[in-house]
């Protein structure tokens, strides 16, 4: 048995074309989602301008492009984790991985991010139907 430390375990779902979403639950976990997990062609999600958790739409190279249904599903993730989660409608940051930094000595979980885009989306919960 290896003495390796525990990678914590990440919220996962899987978007309407079948790629990976992860979440942190913690500012812990969204700090290595934002500097470990992040892939180049990946995805960076986070509520505008409100505390919350920092979604991953991972790109899978063997696929084309992100639709708007996958890129839809996860800024939706993002909106149902932050505190406007009860919010009819969220702003959700999208974010290229290139973009998304931490800056030296920054807490867990702090970045900057240096181009964006945003997405009023409603958040997601239980029992909705995906698109």
């Amino acid at each position: 048995r290896s003495h390796a430390a525990k990678v914590p375990e990440f919220n996962e779902a899987v978007s309407p074309n079948g790629y990976k979403v992860l979440w942190g639950t913690n500012s812990r976990q969204n700090d290595l989602l934002s500097t470990r997990m992040l892939n180049k062609g990946d995805l960076w999600f986070h509520a505008h301008r409100c505390p919350g958790s920092h979604v991953l739409l991972r790109f899978d190279n063997g696929r084309g492009g992100f639709a708007n249904e996958d890129i839809a599903y996860a800024a939706s993730i993002a909106a149902a984790n932050c505190k406007a989660k009860n919010d009819t409608k969220v702003e959700v940051m999208v974010a290229a991985a290139k973009a998304v930094k931490k800056p030296a000595g920054a807490k867990p979980g702090m970045v900057t991010v240096q181009q964006y885009k945003t997405l009023m989306v409603k958040p997601f919960s239980e029992g909705d139907e995906v698109f």
